[in-house]
């Protein structure tokens, strides 16, 4: 009993007796009482107290093992092992992606626990997470996990010219419009002039090459072809957007 006039064990014979556990939900002093009675019906009751600390939740964690860069990935939590009243209460989650202590999300509901496609970062890597599930007292639990991060391939759209003509020798101006990668990771963009083999051979013909080591590529972007050592005649000149993970698009 907990000194409320009722018994939750009653008229055992076993020397031991196990207080049920949905009885209990820390942390707090938990005072009981237990009753022993002879065959004669005479009685004594015992009174002890005993600081019942809390316990972490423990979970399990629903979470794909690769996705592509630019995804969204909610992360799922099953398995909730608490005492009843932290169960009833719910847990708010944390989100890490350094592993160091700094959360990226701050006790979220587990409908706000969602990695960004920022969060992910552009692929080909593995990104390395920490979820901590946090209950009502403050009690939390880290599961640390690792997503693999797939490379997908940059767009591009249209290719013009801004003048018609360019004089020889002299350089021309294109503009490459619609740059577009999940992992924001287009960083650098080739000029080439076509041959005639419908080859992009870098040997032979490439006009310029525009490398970011800070910025990646993206929108509508102006390149010059370089001077241009041609003799009178129409040609026609591609650009090719390479992500850091080596895909293209031309």
């Amino acid at each position: 009993s907990d000194l409320d006039g009722s018994f939750e064990i009653t008229d055992s014979t076993s020397p031991d007796l196990i207080i049920p556990a949905y009885t209990l939900d820390g942390p707090r002093i938990v005072t009981v009482r237990a009753r022993v009675t002879d065959e004669t019906g005479a009685l004594v009751d015992l009174v002890r107290s005993f600081d019942y600390a809390n316990s972490p939740p423990t979970a399990t964690l629903v979470v794909p093992t690769s996705v592509p860069e630019g995804s969204t990935v909610p992360i799922g939590v099953t398995g909730i092992v608490d005492s009843a009243g932290d169960l009833a209460a719910g847990f708010t989650y944390s989100l890490s992606r350094t592993n160091d202590g700094y959360f990226d999300l701050n006790d979220v509901p587990l409908a706000n626990l969602v990695i960004s496609p920022a969060m992910l970062g552009a692929g080909p890597g593995v990104r390395s997470f920490t979820v901590r599930i946090k209950d009502k007292n403050g009690t939390f639990t880290d599961m640390p996990f690792s997503l693999s991060v797939t490379n997908v391939a940059p767009t591009v759209g249209l290719l013009t010219a801004v003048s018609s003509y360019v004089l020889k020798n002299r350089s021309g101006t294109l503009l490459l419009t619609n740059i577009s990668d999940p992992g924001r990771a287009v960083r650098r963009l080739e000029t080439y002039l076509d041959n005639g083999d419908g080859i992009l051979d870098p040997a032979t013909d490439l006009l310029t090459n525009v490398t970011s080591t800070v910025n990646w590529f993206e929108g509508d972007q102006y390149l010059s072809t370089g001077p241009l050592a041609l003799s009178l005649g129409t040609y026609r000149l591609f650009v090719r957007a390479v992500d850091q993970g080596g895909l293209d698009a031309v």
